[in-house]
């Protein structure tokens, strides 16, 4: 009697059994995307004494964990966007049950990315890392072929095997470097100049208008949806008593004033819309904070800050942390009152209150040791295993 499943069994078998050769053979000898790989092993090693874990884009290079005083973790990915980031959250939360906040950080742009509807560059890669590194079988609505794309990734890999075959060699370089903290190293390099800074902020915000410009072209509904993602973590994470805590750090002064007051209007709405809207949420913004916006030896680059400043900053949010659910002016001017333009007619640089004075004496916290990040790199970039990244986020 001709019983076809046994023919389909007897076809597909051998395919079935090269697939799972393949990706344990992938796995063991080279990891695809092995610093997230490894991030993502270190944090279930640490999940049952991580208090705060940190998303969002790059700009959460600003968290010093060991400042902060709270055992930490760092899961945002160099150029996030809200759905990516809001992903990492919702899968650390289940997994971390002494976690009390998730620091997102955020930008004026975070509101107009959506790293699926860029297509003139391979945004798409940073949704492949997140759901090859993650074990959740959840993917992002209309996700579905990257979500496959990521868990398929350790056999169809994107270095085409090289990088097992190096491995198996002893060609391969050194493995990544990747913090108790989940953070990795950065390049070493100079503290830069009020004139490097000034270049480096017109090239990043000419970048930045078009990853969002072409967004929005795309997603004309973007700002919604963005926003309607953020008041889903709030909600999923309140039930666990988490509280949501975005942030805004500082930048270098020609970022702020080079930014579109239109955007940066709609995004200081949205966002003080949100913290009104949920109980557990807060939104904390020191884009102009004065200790920092003219201080280039706080700042790695014109939008991101170094590991001196990374310091000054989680000084100042450790203070906020500790306060809330109340606001001390240090946490940033009332809402409604962080942004003024100078001219009510201009449509010239952006101006903000300031913000308060560092604390002129905190209490003394026990640093930990630094197996993050270390030293500075240079603008946009990001050391990987011996591979240079981008480190930009928007």
């Amino acid at each position: 009697m001709w019983i076809p499943w046994r023919d389909t069994l007897r076809f597909a078998l051998p395919g079935v059994l090269f697939l799972v050769a393949a990706y344990s053979v992938s796995e063991a000898v080279d990891p695809v995307y092995s610093e997230v790989h490894r991030r993502m092993e270190i944090f279930r090693e640490r999940r049952e004494e991580v208090e705060v874990v940190a998303v969002g884009n790059s700009h959460s290079l600003a968290i010093d964990f060991g400042v902060l005083g709270m055992p930490g973790f760092h899961l945002w990915q160099s150029g996030n966007d809200v759905f990516e980031t809001a992903y990492f959250a919702l899968h650390a939360a289940p997994q971390a049950p002494r976690l009390r906040y998730v620091l997102v950080s955020v930008s004026f742009a975070s509101l107009r990315l959506d790293n699926t509807a860029v297509v003139s560059l391979d945004q798409t890669g940073r949704r492949r890392e997140m759901y090859a590194r993650t074990r959740s079988l959840r993917w992002i609505p209309g996700d579905g072929r990257h979500f496959v794309a990521g868990k398929v990734a350790p056999v169809v890999r994107p270095d085409h095997w090289l990088g097992v075959v190096a491995r198996a060699l002893g060609m391969q370089a050194e493995a990544v470097r990747v913090g108790r903290d989940g953070a990795i190293p950065m390049i070493p390099r100079p503290l830069p100049s009020p004139d490097s800074l000034t270049r480096h902020a017109a090239a990043r915000l000419a970048q930045s208008a078009a990853l969002t410009g072409e967004s929005l072209r795309r997603t004309p509904d973007l700002v919604a949806r963005t926003t309607a993602e953020l008041d889903r973590l709030a909600r999923t994470l309140a039930k666990r008593g988490v509280q949501v805590v975005l942030y805004t750090p500082p930048y270098f002064h020609a970022f702020v004033d080079g930014q579109d007051p239109a955007m940066v209007e709609e995004a200081r709405r949205e966002l003080e819309a949100f913290e009104r809207r949920h109980a557990n949420a807060v939104w904390l913004d020191y884009s102009t904070h004065p200790e920092f916006t003219h201080r280039p030896e706080y700042l790695r680059d014109s939008d991101h800050l170094n590991a001196a400043g990374a310091r000054v900053f989680s000084a100042l949010l450790r203070e906020c942390l500790r306060a809330l659910p109340e606001r001390p002016r240090a946490c940033g001017s009332p809402p409604g009152e962080r942004f003024a333009r100078r001219s009510p007619s201009s449509h010239g640089p952006l101006t903000r209150r300031a913000a308060g004075p560092i604390p002129a004496a905190l209490p003394a916290v026990r640093r930990a040791p630094r197996t993050g990040i270390s030293g500075e790199s240079a603008p946009g970039e990001v050391e990987v295993g011996g591979k240079v990244r981008s480190a930009g986020g928007s």
